[in-house]
């Protein structure tokens, strides 16, 4: 699974980025074959300032034509921001391909 991140005033250590694509490839692996393209943002909102100022936002493009998933997620830590971020991104791909197999199957 190929990962496109970007980070903005963040400082993205190899232990931030090697977290990224474990949790990420953990929880859209099984919908890898359905994945065109997935983007992480990482945004520090506050920079020095402290606070739940950390941002992860996802981007999933999946092959379907209606199926595009965007996530957001904040708090204080980069870590736990993107594993949240990736648990929701699961589970909002699910119900994507959920509802794009209902809609094919007519029901």
């Amino acid at each position: 699974m190929d990962i496109t991140v970007h980070n903005h005033d963040v400082h993205l250590t190899p232990e931030l980025r090697t977290h990224i694509d474990e949790r990420l490839a953990h929880a859209l692996d099984r919908f890898d074959s359905h994945i065109h393209s997935l983007h992480v943002k990482l945004r520090d909102l506050n920079g020095p300032k402290g606070g739940e100022d950390m941002q992860c936002q996802i981007a999933v493009k999946l092959h379907h034509p209606s199926g595009d998933v965007h996530i957001d997620e904040r708090g204080d830590d980069a870590f736990a921001v993107v594993s949240r971020a990736a648990d929701r991104t699961a589970t909002a791909v699910s119900r994507e391909l959920g509802k794009h197999k209902r809609g094919v199957g007519g029901g």
